[in-house]
């Protein structure tokens, strides 16, 4: 009888988000518009998933598994654990050089002497100390961001004053939770960091990081 284990050296199969999303709804016969509605997303969001044009969102940048878990009828930590482990296998590639026009926009935040310093740095060894200065800017910002999600009634305000549909709205926020340094684009920083930084700043002899936020924020 044949064995089930796996053969030595073999490596584990990844299984994707998306293809447990498909898998699960064809089983509990719905559709993507069924889950889409459940967790308030646009259903290209879920078809973007399932079909592997989207990076899954990392767990503790997002609201959707946990409606997503709900409506799928999966363990509790199911998707979280194959989002960590897809996301794992992506980020194993070299990152990509933040645009040049992105770098400006970031720097136009930045104290003044020390975006004279960043801006010889985002040249040096294709970027990549820069890039990593960037990440950490996008990581101080994301959970002022992430907390936006919670706050439905100031949601579909803002959704209501920009005529922009409410699912919309928090898809937007969702990709922005998931930019990094090189898919970053000038209208983020305007849309998502300008609102909450005022003036940012960073020690390059000990690493530490400031944040000014303004007065009011979206």
């Amino acid at each position: 009888m044949a064995s089930s284990e796996p053969t030595k050296g073999s490596k584990k199969k990844l299984v994707t988000i998306g293809q447990m999303v498909k898998k699960r709804l064809k089983e509990l016969e719905s559709s993507p518009e069924d889950l889409a509605a459940a967790i308030d997303i646009p259903v290209a969001y879920v078809e973007d998933l399932m079909a592997g044009r989207r990076t899954p969102p990392a767990p503790g940048r997002t609201d959707i598994y946990a409606g997503m878990t709900t409506f799928l009828k999966l363990a509790r930590n199911e998707l979280a654990t194959i989002a960590e482990e897809e996301r794992e296998a992506v980020a194993a590639t070299k990152p990509k050089a933040i645009k040049a026009d992105v770098v400006r926009a970031l720097l136009a935040l930045c104290e003044p002497e020390t975006a004279k310093d960043l801006a010889k740095r985002a040249k040096r060894a294709g970027g990549v100390e820069f890039w990593t200065i960037v990440q950490r800017l996008l990581d101080a910002t994301r959970g002022m961001i992430r907390r936006s999600l919670n706050d439905h009634a100031a949601l579909r305000t803002t959704a209501g004053r920009s005529a922009v549909p409410y699912s919309a709205l928090r898809m937007q926020i969702l990709d922005f939770l998931e930019v990094t340094p090189s898919t970053l684009t000038t209208e983020d920083v305007a849309k998502f960091l300008k609102p909450y930084v005022a003036k940012w700043d960073f020690d390059r002899e000990t690493g530490i990081m400031r944040v000014v936020q303004p007065s009011t924020h979206l």
